[in-house]
């Protein structure tokens, strides 16, 4: 895992290798082990090669430092830090160059099919190393940007081609989930490019609030889809997308490419619950074979749910001697708490679980690091919780962290989902089977919870929104100052459901793309990075995805309302059956409510800030009002609260201007 930044324009200012030596540094934490940079004039000239402190001295590469400035007006610069994991000698150091010189590489990420890839491509490619990022750069040569069809992995690379003289271009890659970042923005005549949005402040892009992106996340938690981002102007190459830049006007660039969508307006297939698990287990297995591939310690994240405990068992029914390094989250409410589940599922596979634990003074004393992290606000405590596993797992040596991440958005493990398939019963006419199916599923999801989600479902959006502040769950859309969004924000930028008859498989693409799992991806791997450590997430690949959305409803919410039902009926015989039967959800949860009151003061001081103009799109009277409504036991609480905490922390962070 590594982290990239990257440059291209016909003006380069003279101390654009100072700047970008610096916008690297900001990214050591993704690639402690080597860092380089390369020069590539627009003129077709010679490259430019530098070096850092991290990086080998066996290269003798010159100081990059040293190096006083762009040779040439125009061009393509790209640094790179890398995180050891294949091929760990220096013939892994990027940025890798192809035999000619003309195509130059900076990758982020891991092929896991790269043994395969490798191959299939010798009868064209002399391989230097052992590394996937050779067999990136060969797959480019031989299939150009189609080769992103063939990576089974997490990507997010940038490609300098200069095969064609005074022309060159830089491609930009995403994987198709978007597990791997990549941000770009313009900068005067040019683009940069980065992994992380902190390296483009760094090189000057302005921090600008996105006035829609900002009311999405108050109202609703969410930030991370499509290509725009909470900053006005620096967007992010969407999953499955790929972009190639030129030089000149940011505006003469091409547009994204879609090159893979989930296949979920097919019909789907007729197959039986059984064959449907059998070829789950099957796919899921074949995954994990995949990415357990390393050269360095490997452990699992474990909460004791369904997902993270399939992660486990997979990895000991592929490999039975191996070594299983298990790492949980243990919350002091044990109403909360699943460390009788994670035992569980540690001890059927023979794991050594490591138990992580955190308090509240944590979010006071290390929340603007949480924030300077993510880049982003973050809508949950919990992402406290998910930071101590990737701690305790970097302290235990380990430097690649399997987990089940992307589960509950392709196979239905949310609450809301049975209604969504009762949704679907009903938009066909199969009115009879919605009717048993109400029954049935009522019995586990309450029979008003689930009418109430589905009289929302099939209201019409405005309706919904009027029905929720009537419910008294619009303080969020209440705190907001809508004379300021009124200048500023000028329309919504929700993206529009998939239109059919099977709510709830368009339900699981919206999540997939759009509400839940972008978020959940940019937590995970900037937690992950802040330890230097790799996450990788097994179910999601194209295969699994393709193969999950081609099952009819009912094997993904059977008709009795249970969740994930073909992954329980796949894992049976391989999780301990207490396990498979759970029908709580938890996660790495944290007792939110509690701990903002045990913090009580720093919370109203964090608050209080909103009165000083910091972040002039909340009413700081609402707000206040919201608070010590809660604090009386009068109002509800829910994740509004923090959301306004998080905004104040990262308006702070990152000086972000709201005009």
């Amino acid at each position: 895992m590594c982290g990239l930044t990257g440059w291209i324009g016909t003006d380069a200012p003279t101390d654009l290798f100072s700047r970008f030596a610096d916008a690297t540094d900001l990214l050591r934490h993704r690639g402690p082990d080597d860092e380089g940079f390369v020069w590539l004039p627009a003129s077709g000239g010679p490259p430019v090669t530098g070096s850092g402190p991290d990086t080998p001295e066996s290269l003798a590469l010159r100081p990059w430092r040293s190096i006083a400035g762009p040779p040439s007006a125009g061009g393509i610069l790209l640094g790179h830090r890398r995180l050891a994991i294949l091929d760990l000698s220096p013939g892994g150091h990027q940025p890798m160059s192809a035999d000619d010189g003309r195509l130059w590489v900076a990758y982020n990420g891991e092929i896991y099919n790269f043994t395969e890839l490798r191959d299939e491509l010798k009868p064209h490619h002399e391989f230097r190393t052992a590394s996937d990022t050779e067999v990136l750069l060969a797959a480019y040569r031989h299939w150009g940007l189609d080769c992103v069809r063939r990576f089974v992995g997490m990507f997010a690379f940038a490609i300098a081609d200069r095969r064609e003289p005074g022309n060159p271009v830089v491609h930009l890659a995403r994987d198709p989930f978007g597990i791997k970042p990549l941000y770009y923005a313009a900068l005067g005549q040019s683009v940069v490019f980065a992994s992380e949005i902190k390296a483009l402040l760094a090189l000057g892009v302005p921090a600008r609030i996105n006035p829609v992106r900002l009311q999405r996340y108050l109202e609703d938690g969410i930030t991370d889809y499509g290509a725009d981002t909470l900053f006005h102007g620096i967007h992010q190459v969407p999953p499955a997308h790929t972009l190639t830049l030129q030089p000149g006007p940011p505006d003469q660039s091409a547009a994204p490419t879609n090159y893979w969508e989930p296949p979920v307006t097919r019909p789907a297939a007729r197959i039986s619950m059984a064959d449907a698990a059998a070829s789950l287990r099957e796919a899921l297995l074949q995954s994990v074979r995949l990415h357990v591939r390393s050269d360095v310690p490997l452990g699992t994240a474990l909460s004791g749910g369904l997902d993270s405990s399939s992660i486990v068992a997979a990895v000991r029914a592929v490999d039975p001697s191996a070594r299983i390094e298990a790492f949980g989250y243990v919350a002091d409410d044990a109403s909360i708490s699943e460390e009788k589940w994670m035992t569980t599922a540690a001890t059927a596979v023979g794991a050594t679980l490591h138990r992580c634990h955190s308090q509240p003074d944590f979010l006071a004393t290390r929340l603007d690091q949480l924030v300077f992290n993510q880049d982003l606000p973050f809508s949950s405590t919990s992402i406290a919780a998910q930071w101590h596993v990737f701690q305790a797992a970097a302290a235990a040596g380990i430097k690649v962290m399997l987990d089940g991440q992307g589960a509950d958005e392709m196979l239905a493990g949310y609450g809301g989902y049975p209604a969504r398939r009762l949704e679907s019963l009903v938009r066909s006419g199969h009115l009879a089977q919605a009717a048993r199916f109400w029954q049935l599923a009522g019995r586990s999801h309450g029979h008003r919870t689930m009418a109430v989600q589905l009289g929302g479902y099939l209201a019409p959006r405005s309706a919904v929104g009027k029905a929720k502040f009537l419910a008294g769950r619009g303080g969020a859309a209440a705190a907001l100052d809508h004379s300021w969004f009124a200048r500023h924000a000028g329309g919504s930028d929700i993206p529009p459901r998939i239109p059919g008859p099977d709510r709830l498989r368009s339900e699981l693409w919206h999540s997939l793309r759009t509400s839940s799992l972008p978020m959940l991806l940019r937590y995970e791997d900037r937690n992950s990075m802040a330890h230097s450590v790799e996450s990788r997430v097994p179910f999601l690949t194209r295969d699994l995805a393709e193969l999950i959305f081609s099952f009819p409803e009912e094997c993904l919410v059977d008709n009795a309302g249970t969740t994930k039902s073909v992954l329980r009926h796949a894992m049976r015989g391989l999780i301990p059956d207490a396990i498979l039967d759970r029908r709580d959800k938890i996660g790495f949860a944290t007792p939110e409510q509690q701990w903002l009151a045990i913090v009580r003061p720093w919370v109203e001081q964090q608050l209080s800030l909103i009165a000083s103009g910091l972040t002039p799109a909340l009413r700081h009277d609402v707000v206040l009002g919201q608070w010590q409504s809660v604090l009386a036991g009068r109002g509800r609480f829910d994740f509004r609260f923090w959301r306004w905490i998080n905004l104040v922390a990262w308006s702070r962070t990152f000086n972000v201007s709201f005009r």
